[in-house]
């Protein structure tokens, strides 16, 4: 079972995307946040093996560095609308796993 914890600044989108992941087998779904600070709780609590995070202004690199220290096995990937190839490598570089653009299909979101 993996455990998916999801980060956004926007509720309806998040629900979309609970909607959507509720759906597959294998997957539980944590609590939604909505906060940076209520992301950095749920992850002390809840161990998720996947965070999914909105790329929202909340989201700097400093964050980034901070929860990957506080979580080692966890994986992080970045949901986004766009972003740049230099920012994507940083990410990269700061242990962020993926990128998955918002505008992918649900089922190849969900792989």
């Amino acid at each position: 079972m993996t455990r998916i914890l999801l980060y956004s600044d926007e509720p309806i989108l998040a629900k979309g995307l609970e909607s959507v992941l509720r759906q597959v087998e294998g997957f539980e779904l944590l609590p939604t946040c909505g906060t940076v600070s209520n992301l950095m709780e749920q992850m002390s609590m809840g161990s998720p093996d996947l965070v999914l995070m909105d790329l929202t202004p909340e989201i700097t690199f400093a964050v980034l560095s901070d929860m990957k220290h506080a979580m080692m096995h966890c994986k992080i990937v970045l949901w986004v609308n766009s972003i740049s190839t230099e920012l994507a490598f940083q990410a990269m570089g700061l242990g962020v796993r993926g990128i998955l653009r918002k505008t992918l299909p649900t089922d190849l979101q969900v792989k």
